[in-house]
């Protein structure tokens, strides 16, 4: 299992802000098969969405927390796996709360940016993923196995 992460840490969260916005995407340069999601922010993380734009355009949301808690960061591990095609541009969107109506908020008069302690911000997506290898499969050793397990010649 390998993962891709979707992340912005060029962010800017105003003081006092309650539902500011922040996106990242990523295009998939080949096939994968979707095995989990994970989000992470931090204390003024609000909810978060990740959405797949299939090459034809078609678009799936894929994941959506829409009451994110830092105190209750889960790995989703999904029941049935999903086939993300080579191409498919997937977009994650999450919204803060820098905002004093925010009760796990440190300091909603901070200005707030990308950070690894916790009174700072995060933004990532974590897409696990297996790899999609196709299976080969000879014609002619096939009819030789068929022919002979039938008897015929």
């Amino acid at each position: 299992m390998a993962q891709y992460e979707i992340s912005n840490i060029w962010f800017l969260i105003p003081p006092n802000d309650g539902a500011h916005k922040v996106t990242a995407c990523y295009t998939l340069p080949k096939d994968v098969m979707a095995l989990a999601y994970t989000a992470h922010m931090h204390f003024r993380g609000k909810s978060m969405t990740t959405e797949a734009i299939y090459p034809g355009g078609r678009r799936e949301v894929l994941f959506n927390v829409p009451k994110y808690d830092f105190r209750w960061q889960e790995t989703y591990f999904l029941k049935n796996q999903l086939l993300l095609p080579k191409g498919t541009r997937l977009v994650t969107t999450a919204y803060f709360d820098n905002s004093k109506d925010n009760s796990l908020n440190p300091d909603p008069s901070k200005t707030v940016r990308w950070g690894e302690p916790s009174n700072e911000e995060m933004m990532g997506f974590w897409l696990a993923y297996a790899d999609v290898t196709p299976t080969a499969v000879t014609v002619g050793i096939a009819k030789s196995f068929s022919a002979r397990a039938f008897g015929q010649r």
